[in-house]
């Protein structure tokens, strides 16, 4: 008599795509192996370039393995535009008009874009995650959107809801309200260390800092002591190791070197200007915003003075900066936004909608984000929506590098669809 033997009883599958499965259904059967069902899921219709798909092990004509090579930009060009951004030394020469996606009907006021995440502030503020509303915060006006490595932080700016001073959303679109205190302004927000955000705040007296971790749900306490004799706003941006921000202490206004010890804040007077406003930083200089009409940028070491080329006669309203010498500056609700690719020897304009609010470009996906009047107004596709995102260009001579992504299967691997 056959011993019986349950499936849980039986060896642990070791990886053999040969093997067979049983298919069913009323008045047939047949046998079906592994590998014939990877092959319907990977060689299917509605894979696009850049999906990963987890395959048996072998080489496809349609797909690199997920190992961190390096590949010819040539060979696959369009999955090269969508991996090859500054993370790996290239720079951005172009917005590609041909990629927009439109969506949202809300006019909104600011957005800011990290990763598949966008945050755009209007009522209500909107969350989207892959372009599709994951949620919005109602009766809850924001003034300013934060962006850090890690988060967005959201600012109050009502009367309402006195009890939630801020709104961080971590990069998988999850919020948490906060409340340090019904009296703090929030002023800027900062990445310090590699899982930390520094937000800084008055407190109707001093300039203090709160501590935040963006994968946490517990607020930080009090981190540091505070700065006396400030007035007004507070733009700070970290370059080669160091903060600087934009403020005024003491009636003195212009650029300063902010010390943040474990006892103390310290602040040092670099640069007196009272227009000058802390825009961007990287590890070789600050970039400053000098009143609406001017960019200069400063060495973080020597704090010595760069003018920027800026177009003859344009007036700023915001300037977003890449490390790569990509400046964008937004001149006014009825005027496009023009961009430069080589740190602002040439300008050009940037897609056209019924009016222009807010844009920002973001590393981790290599695409800028526009709001602006709903509708189709400048559309190159005929799409409709108040939100726009456009894929960066980047040198078709180049080199790209696949994901390095390790496999949960033995004899399979992750592939990236080419």
């Amino acid at each position: 008599m056959a011993n019986n033997v349950t499936i849980s009883q039986m060896p642990s599958w070791h990886g053999d795509t040969s093997m067979r499965l049983h298919a069913h259904k009323p008045g047939t059967s047949e046998a079906v192996s592994i590998k014939d069902i990877a092959d319907l899921v990977t060689t299917g219709e509605g894979l696009q370039t850049g999906d990963v798909v987890l395959r048996p092990v072998g080489t496809y004509s349609d797909a690199y393995e997920c190992n961190g090579s390096i590949h010819q930009t040539a060979d696959s060009p369009v999955l090269a535009g969508k991996l090859n951004f500054p993370n790996f030394g290239t720079q951005v020469q172009s917005i590609n008009f041909n990629s927009e996606v439109r969506f949202g009907t809300v006019q909104q006021q600011q957005v800011k874009k990290l990763g598949s995440l966008i945050v755009s502030s209007g009522i209500p503020t909107q969350i989207y995650k892959n372009k599709v509303l994951l949620s919005s915060i109602s009766n809850y006006t924001v003034d300013t959107i934060f962006k850090t490595s890690k988060a967005l932080y959201c600012k109050k700016s009502s009367s309402s809801n006195l009890q939630v001073r801020f709104v961080r959303i971590n990069i998988d679109g999850v919020l948490e309200f906060y409340s340090p205190n019904a009296s703090y302004d929030i002023q800027s927000v900062v990445d310090y260390t590699s899982t930390e955000d520094l937000i800084f705040f008055h407190d109707g007296s001093y300039l203090q800092a709160l501590k935040i971790n963006p994968s946490s749900t517990a607020v930080g306490a009090l981190y540091k002591t505070n700065i006396a004799g400030f007035s007004g706003k507070f733009n700070i941006v970290k370059s080669s190791g160091i903060y600087f921000a934009s403020t005024t202490f003491n009636g003195v206004s212009g650029i300063y070197k902010i010390g943040i010890s474990d006892s103390t804040f310290t602040a040092e007077l670099v640069y007196q200007n009272d227009t000058a406003v802390c825009a961007y930083a990287n590890d070789n200089f600050v970039y400053l915003k000098i009143g609406n009409t001017g960019l200069r940028r400063m060495n973080p070491l020597t704090y010595e003075l760069f003018d920027i080329p800026v177009p003859s006669g344009a007036v700023f309203l915001d300037v977003i900066f890449d490390q790569n010498n990509m400046i964008g500056i937004r001149r006014s609700t009825s005027l496009k936004s023009v961009f430069s690719f080589d740190g602002g020897q040439t300008w050009s304009d940037g897609p056209a909608m019924s009016a222009y609010y807010s844009f920002d470009y973001d590393t981790v996906s290599g695409e800028f984000c526009f709001v602006g009047g709903n509708g189709t107004s400048g559309s190159v596709a005929g799409q409709t929506g108040s939100i726009q995102t456009n894929s960066a260009n980047f040198p078709n001579d180049t080199i790209f590098r696949v994901p390095n992504i390790s496999s949960p299967v033995a004899n399979f691997k992750q592939y990236i669809t080419r």
